[in-house]
């Protein structure tokens, strides 16, 4: 649990977890995944399941970063398959691995530097933000298609 992944046999805030599955849990999940394979948006789905558990903010982040590094590992093998991802790429982005280390220490220490409550509204804003922009886009994508599919 200090990772920041609650398990079955601590389950968070008194909720009952043995021996049950959480349906919710699992369409969240499967959701998160399919649109972080198509589109690179996985997160409204999580934080539909995530949010109302009101984990406290280092719980969160770190379930949070834990869920996606592991969605990222997954979708590896398909992207490496589909000629999307390269050992070259994989070489390039080495270059990077002193930024990526920096930023996230100073990312810990930007989360840690928030009072909680300021947090969740924080990120309960960016949600709904991410959350319209993404039907936009869904939208706007849609109503371009049929306007080309129609011809005019």
């Amino acid at each position: 649990r200090q990772l920041g992944v609650p398990s079955a046999s601590q389950p968070v805030h008194g909720q009952a977890t043995q021996g049950k599955i959480s349906w919710l849990g699992v369409l969240s999940g499967m959701g998160s995944g399919f649109t972080s394979m198509i589109a690179h948006a996985g997160s409204p789905p999580f934080q539909f399941y995530v949010m109302p558990k009101r984990l406290d903010r280092d719980m969160y982040v770190g379930t949070s970063v834990l869920f996606f590094a592991a969605t990222n590992v997954m979708k590896a093998p398909a992207f490496f398959a589909l000629g999307q991802l390269s050992i070259s790429q994989l070489k390039t982005t080495l270059i990077f691995v002193p930024l990526a280390m920096a930023s996230s220490w100073l990312g810990v220490r930007l989360v840690r530097s928030i009072d909680v409550r300021k947090f969740n509204v924080v990120i309960t804003i960016i949600l709904i933000a991410v959350s319209l922009l993404l039907i936009a886009q869904g939208v706007s994508g849609f109503m371009a298609a049929r306007a080309m599919a129609s011809g005019t």
